[in-house]
């Protein structure tokens, strides 16, 4: 949508009731009003508004993404008028007010097809104005945030009125915004599974994600390491740790690929591993842990661990379990010809060749073997990316032997 400067400013409206009644009432007439929210400005119209709807995502450019836009409610009974809150869904939705937003399926295709996408994204704001004003109208607003493509959301009433002159009808001045991470997006339409990673903090979410699962968090390892060999599965396995169970994502492969970056090397596999045994040369076999010791808050994941003195350092952490993940050899060497990085091996010999190299009997080197034989628990997939997963929620809910 083009700027249109001739056009007037949004109106400024305050945030007492005389103003949200008014926002309210531009709002039910097919109006665009900038509400505040927790982090920053929305570009809010009433979602029942197709005419409205179409505005803002011809401004926000996705108009054929297939990509619900966000929406905010003013209590959970008003979202659960829009989308099935079932069982699963509804400790997710006791746990707003929340920058925790859901994507739930609609109660009829009508919904569906107004949105735009088969799925309803919905939360229930902590700023008070966004919940009032939804109320007001009667039905979710959408929260979609107030910027371009490629530019930040405005924090200020003054910037948002001049970057949206032509575009917003009226804004709602309730002070300058914090700004920040936006909601957390959880979709529950299938496995839940988290789509953006945002402010919802991550202890609150972890529980609510193994609880989708069937789990409870105090079930579960505070700390999980992984290690391997190439190939094994540790990035699958790491995406459902990350994904489904909210788990922290660390790798002691970043701390060497930050130190490649840092000396202008290529980040690929002969140069990460000789680099990683470097550092270890240097700082001692737990180098590569004792850096990122200092980032780890429970839940978190820890990969690319090499070397038994890493697992010691990490050790020192309260609930951590180190779980080795392993396939056959045939079978990695597929999976790694399929990945495709940089540097792989393209024969059998040259993979199995590589492999021995990453086991030195050099305590300051790479020792894959050394560090899996102390492994808590072994998961063993050569199976489905399905059989990955049940094998890895069973494996990590398993009581400590």
């Amino acid at each position: 949508m083009p700027r249109m400067t001739h056009a007037p400013p949004p109106r400024v409206l305050p945030p007492d009731e005389s103003g949200l009644r008014e926002a309210a009432r531009i709002l039910r007439d097919g109006g665009v009003v900038l509400v505040p929210t927790e982090s920053s400005f929305a570009l809010a119209v009433d979602a029942r508004r197709l005419d409205a709807l179409a505005r803002v995502r011809a401004f926000k450019d996705r108009s054929d993404d297939g990509k619900p836009l966000l929406l905010l409610a003013a209590s959970r009974d008003q979202a659960a008028e829009w989308a099935a809150i079932d069982a699963r869904a509804e400790p997710f939705a006791r746990a707003w007010p929340a920058p925790l937003t859901l994507v739930l399926p609609p109660h009829d295709p009508e919904t569906a097809l107004r949105l735009g996408a088969p799925g309803v994204a919905l939360r229930v704001p902590a700023h008070d104005v966004a919940r009032r004003v939804a109320e007001l109208v009667g039905a979710p607003i959408t929260g979609t945030s107030a910027n371009r493509a490629g530019e930040s959301p405005a924090l200020r009433a003054d910037d948002a009125i001049s970057a949206f002159v032509g575009v917003a009808d009226a804004i709602i001045d309730a002070g300058d915004l914090r700004g920040g991470l936006p909601s957390t997006l959880v979709d529950l339409r299938g496995t839940a599974r988290i789509l953006r990673s945002g402010s919802m903090p991550r202890g609150p979410l972890h529980a609510l994600l193994a609880g989708a699962h069937g789990l409870s968090s105090t079930m579960l390892p505070r700390i999980v390491g992984l290690t391997g060999p190439n190939s094994s599965g540790k990035g699958a396995t790491a995406d459902v740790l990350v994904s489904e169970l909210g788990y922290a994502a660390h790798s002691l492969s970043d701390v060497v690929r930050d130190e490649a970056r840092r000396r202008g090397l290529e980040p690929v596999r002969d140069v990460l591993i000789p680099l990683g045994n470097e550092l270890r040369q240097v700082g001692g076999p737990g180098a590569l842990a004792e850096r990122i010791l200092p980032r780890l808050e429970p839940p978190a994941l820890v990969d690319s661990i090499r070397n038994p003195a890493e697992v010691e350092v990490l050790r020192r952490l309260e609930g951590f379990v180190l779980l080795a993940i392993d396939a056959p050899v045939e079978l990695r060497f597929r999976r790694s010809l399929e990945r495709a990085r940089p540097g792989d091996a393209v024969t059998l010999e040259d993979f199995r060749d590589k492999e021995q190299r990453e086991n030195s009997t050099d305590p300051k080197a790479q020792q894959l073997a050394a560090t899996a034989a102390l492994a808590d628990r072994v998961l063993v997939n050569d199976g489905s990316l399905d059989d990955l997963r049940a094998r890895l929620l069973a494996l990590l809910s398993a009581p400590a032997k």
